[in-house]
């Protein structure tokens, strides 16, 4: 399976270490040092396409999850809620995570 992403906004080597993720086609190597860990490209190019959809939304809807009190079935309708925040802390998150390897 091949994914495509306009990644044309997103600066230097990143977009092709996220495309080679994408993919399958990472070379990871021996080496795990932190400035050519790809799995560290792709979190930060993550962080970058989410911070850039979070700046599209103006409205901010989407940016935090949705509140009990403002839909109170949202939670019985929706088995996997997510928004642009919790993604972003999500891949942030991830990797730290990944790093400690």
């Amino acid at each position: 399976m091949t994914i495509k992403l306009d990644l044309s906004g997103i600066k230097g080597d990143k977009a092709e270490y996220m495309q080679e993720l994408l993919q399958g086609k990472s070379k990871t190597g021996g080496s795990r040092k932190r400035q050519n860990n790809p799995e560290k490209q792709f979190n930060e190019t993550l962080e970058e396409i989410v911070d850039k959809c979070m700046a599209t939304d103006t409205t901010k809807v989407f940016c935090q999850p949705v509140k009990k009190k403002d839909a109170p079935d949202y939670y019985h309708r929706i088995l996997f809620p997510m928004d642009l925040g919790t993604i972003k802390n999500k891949a942030r998150r991830w990797g730290r995570h990944e790093n400690r390897l």
